[in-house]
């Protein structure tokens, strides 16, 4: 099953990566990663601040933004925190020490709503895809594999297995979805065991 393939995936992809496992892989830092997105031309949630040590940096107007904040260098969704929408610069400036102790530097970015046709799937979090690419035997960029994420946990703010979610392999010429299965303490799901939506099957 997946799950009980995911210690080895984990180690194959430190063995095949070894880089992409250090502090510094641009993959490890969330402002790292966001500038090299806007360099390429990619889509991302555009970063709204930077907070370092409780000093906040503004990058851009936050005015009636609904704003997430989280550790630049965080894994597994740990102190991410919602801020809610914000009201002016002003009213983002003094939550300064707030976001000082949730880490050393916080970026700060807009929630990314879901798609309505992925709502059913979402509760309180953000269903996302994780892309797997390799480089060819050409150097040429080579998607391997991709993973549909979504939560269990109606409490929870992330999607990610850590927080008790669901992952689905994702078949790469059709994209449809395969079973799930939950990420840690096993079980297989062809329906979310929350909502009784349709996973396997569907196609994204």
């Amino acid at each position: 099953s997946l799950h009980d393939a995911l210690p080895i995936y984990a180690a194959l992809n430190k063995l095949l990566n070894p880089a992409g496992w250090t502090r510094q892989c641009v993959l490890a830092d969330k402002q790292l990663f966001a500038e090299r997105c806007a360099a390429a031309g990619l889509p991302h949630p555009k970063t709204i601040a930077i907070c370092t040590r409780g000093e906040i940096r503004l990058l851009s107007d936050p005015a009636g933004q609904y704003l997430v904040a989280k550790p630049s260098d965080g894994e597994g969704g740990s102190g991410v925190r919602m801020l809610g929408p914000i009201a002016d610069g002003g009213a983002l400036l003094a939550r300064g020490a707030e976001l000082k102790r949730l880490a050393r530097t916080v970026i700060i970015q807009p929630r990314v709503t879901v798609h309505p046709e992925l709502a059913d799937l979402a509760l309180a979090a953000l269903p996302t895809v994780r892309i797997v690419t390799f480089c060819n035997e050409q150097g040429s960029p080579e998607v391997v594999s991709a993973t549909f994420r979504c939560p269990t946990d109606p409490a929870a703010a992330i999607d990610n297995m850590k927080a008790g979610g669901l992952i689905s392999s994702v078949d790469l010429d059709g994209g449809f979805l395969g079973v799930a299965c939950l990420g840690y303490g096993g079980g297989d799901y062809e329906c979310h065991p929350v909502t009784g939506s349709r996973i396997a099957g569907r196609t994204l």
